[in-house]
C-alpha cells in the first residue's frame, strides 16, 4: 500500500507532537510536514500536495477557513478545532471529519478510517462539494478577506488589505502596490473586487482598485480627468466610465478630501 502523504496543521506543537504520535500506531500514514500556522499551512499545501491534511481552525495570520478559501486545488481535510459552535454546527451540517479537542486515539482513528475510505473509493469530488459548502457558508458569514496571501520566491507573505494602497494589473499581472513597494499577486482585479469589502475598495479604472481610506489627495488633471494621489506620491488615474461613482464615494468617504488642480 503506498503511504497516504500527510501535513499537520496546527499553531500548538504540543498538539501536533501528540497527533504524531498517535498517527505513528497507524499503518500506511507518511507524515510529510508540519505547520505551525495558516500561512505556512498554505505554502506547504500548495508546493507538496499531500493527500491528507489535518487542518486546525483556529491558527495564527490565516486560518483554517482562510487557507481552504486560497486553496484551488484541495486535499483530503480532517479539521481541528477547540470548542467553536459555529465550526461544530457546520461541521455536522456538511457531514465532514472534524476532531474536537482534546479528542481520543480512538475519535482519531474513526476520523482516519472514514477520510481513507474516502479516498480509497475516489469520493474526493464528493468530499471537495461540501467543503465548497463549507467555505461558501464561512464565505457568507464573513463575506469580504481581510489578509491576502501573496508569494515572495519560495515562501508566502500574508498581510493586511488595509495597508495596501492600490492593486494595479499590467501586462497580465496584479501587483499589489503600498507606498513604493510593489508584490505580485496570484488573483484577478475581478476576483479581487468580489473578495474585497465595496465600503472600502473601489474600481477606478480597467486596470486599477484602490483602498479609498489611503488616498491623500485627489488630483484634476484637466479635461475633467481626474487621478488619486497616495502618500508615496503614486497617482492612479480615474477612467471616465468610474467618474461619478469616485466622485460619490469621495463625499462618502471623507468630506475633507480635496480635488487639487495639477501643476504639471
Amino acid at each position: 500500500m503506498t503511504p497516504i502523504r500527510t501535513i499537520l496543521a496546527d499553531d500548538e506543537q504540543p498538539s501536533r507532537e501528540r497527533l504524531g504520535l498517535a498517527l505513528a500506531g497507524y499503518p500506511g500514514i507518511q507524515i510529510i510536514a508540519e505547520a505551525a500556522n495558516g500561512v505556512q499551512a498554505l505554502e506547504l499545501i500548495r508546493s507538496l500536495r499531500p493527500q491528507l491534511v489535518f487542518l486546525d481552525i483556529q491558527m495564527p495570520l490565516m486560518t483554517g477557513f482562510e487557507v481552504l478559501r486560497q486553496l484551488k486545488t484541495r486535499p483530503s481535510v480532517i479539521f481541528i478545532t477547540a470548542y467553536d459552535e459555529y465550526a461544530l454546527r457546520a461541521f455536522e451540517i456538511h457531514a465532514l471529519d472534524y476532531l474536537l479537542k482534546p479528542f481520543s486515539r480512538e475519535r482519531l482513528y474513526d476520523a482516519l478510517n472514514h477520510a481513507l475510505e474516502n479516498l480509497g473509493r475516489h469520493a474526493d469530488g464528493e468530499i471537495n462539494i461540501k467543503v465548497d459548502r463549507l467555505v461558501e457558508d464561512h464565505v457568507r458569514r464573513d463575506p469580504y478577506i481581510s489578509r491576502l496571501s501573496m508569494k515572495q520566491g519560495r515562501a508566502y507573505r500574508v498581510l493586511p488589505v488595509r495597508q495596501v494602497d492600490f492593486f494595479k494589473a499590467e501586462d497580465g499581472l496584479v501587483f499589489w502596490v503600498e507606498g513604493n513597494d510593489r508584490h505580485l499577486v496570484d488573483e484577478t482585479l475581478g476576483d479581487l473586487e468580489a473578495r474585497l469589502d465595496p465600503a472600502s475598495f473601489m474600481r477606478v479604472h480597467r486596470n486599477a482598485l484602490v483602498n479609498m481610506a489611503a488616498i491623500s489627495r485627489v488630483v484634476a488633471l484637466g479635461r475633467g480627468r481626474l487621478a488619486a494621489e497616495f502618500p508615496s506620491g503614486q497617482q492612479v488615474d480615474i477612467g471616465r466610465s468610474h467618474l461619478n461613482a469616485f466622485r460619490q464615494a469621495m463625499s462618502l468617504h471623507r468630506s475633507s478630501l480635496k480635488i487639487h488642480r495639477s501643476h504639471d
